[in-house]
């Protein structure tokens, strides 16, 4: 299932529980002043406070049970995809409600009681909007916009570019306008598109025992003369050589994209899969292959340990965008020198 943003998993919780209201009967309002959803109750409405879950993990829920302070007047419930019975048991103690969507649904408040009461299942994303990226296609000309956003880009430039057809170029860049994140120029608007295609941004990284040699270049399915150009690091090693504000020394292990599964296979081979606790370097196919077409070797006197060439700054932007508080605060402070800053 596609990973979504809380506030859309905020959504679709209360729509869930909505629906989950209407099978027992019970009237609901939606988006009062200080509740999510208010029922009907024989005392008069009972407002109810979402949060929402993919599955409630037992800990991670009594650490929010511990640090949550319920809004006034409201009763709290949980949504998630699944709700152990282990979490069940101390949802009821703290007097919440929640609703697994396997089909229980569980409220203690007022005159209301349900108690495990069971349900037909009730779904996640049945009604999620379209991506406006829609696809490999679409971010690699979300990425392209975003690596040049004062160019004048053609939709057929831009399918050479992202080795797509034309037509396939032109339907995603309509998607993206129809998002207003593309104007007529083919000019992203910014931060907006950043901001987008960080949230596709979704990497699997395979961590290694080794960090490749580029003088192995040909073992590890990287062609010459242009060596280690196939392969490009990210990440916070890739941030500290283009002078972002991140510590890190010639120990830390460097995260690189290749550009297809087939040389990631090989180099996961020769290069031995472990622990990311042990790991030398990371090794991920890269989410689009425009993320390893344009390598660079920003070294300096300071940061002259990296061995291999850097993605382009978007590309490592995205990357410690993924860490919503620490990478964030990174780019919020870093405009990388020679380079448009699009976050």
């Amino acid at each position: 299932m596609k990973r979504r943003s809380p506030a859309e998993l905020h959504a679709d919780a209360v729509e869930a529980l909505g629906e989950a209201f209407a099978q027992l009967g019970l009237q609901t309002a939606t988006k009062s002043s200080n509740a999510d959803v208010v029922i009907d109750g024989s005392d008069g409405p009972i407002a109810l406070e979402v949060k929402a879950a993919a599955v409630a993990d037992p800990s991670r829920i009594r650490r929010q049970l511990e640090a949550w302070a319920a809004t006034p007047g409201t009763c709290p419930i949980l949504v998630a995809d699944h709700v152990p019975d282990e979490t069940r048991a101390l949802l009821r103690a703290h007097g919440w409600g929640y609703l697994d969507r396997r089909g229980a649904l569980h409220l203690r408040v007022g005159h209301v009681w349900i108690n495990d009461t069971t349900l037909d299942p009730i779904q996640r994303e049945r009604s999620a909007p379209a991506s406006p990226i829609g696809g490999g296609v679409g971010l690699g000309v979300a990425l392209c916009l975003l690596m040049e956003p004062h160019a004048d880009h053609g939709v057929r430039e831009l399918a050479r570019r992202v080795e797509a057809s034309p037509s396939t170029v032109h339907a995603a860049v309509k998607r993206l306008q129809s998002h207003a994140l593309v104007d007529g120029r083919l000019r992203p608007l910014v931060p907006e598109l950043f901001e987008v295609v960080a949230a596709e941004w979704r990497p699997q990284r395979i961590p290694v025992a080794h960090e490749p040699d580029p003088a192995d270049s040909g073992a590890l399915g990287v062609a010459p003369p242009e060596g280690a150009g196939d392969w490009v690091v990210g990440g916070d090693v890739a941030a500290a050589a283009w002078g972002a504000p991140v510590v890190t020394g010639a120990g830390a292990p460097p995260d690189f994209y290749v550009p297809n599964a087939a040389i990631m296979r090989r180099a996961v081979r020769r290069l031995g899969e472990t622990g990311f606790e042990q790991r030398r370097a990371t090794i991920a196919v890269a989410p689009t292959p425009l993320a390893t077409a344009q390598p660079y070797e920003p070294r300096s006197a300071s940061t002259a340990w990296p061995h291999w060439s850097i993605a382009h700054p978007v590309v490592v932007a995205l990357d410690l965008a993924q860490d919503r508080s620490r990478g964030r605060e990174i780019i919020d402070d870093w405009t990388p020198r020679g380079f448009d800053r699009v976050w």
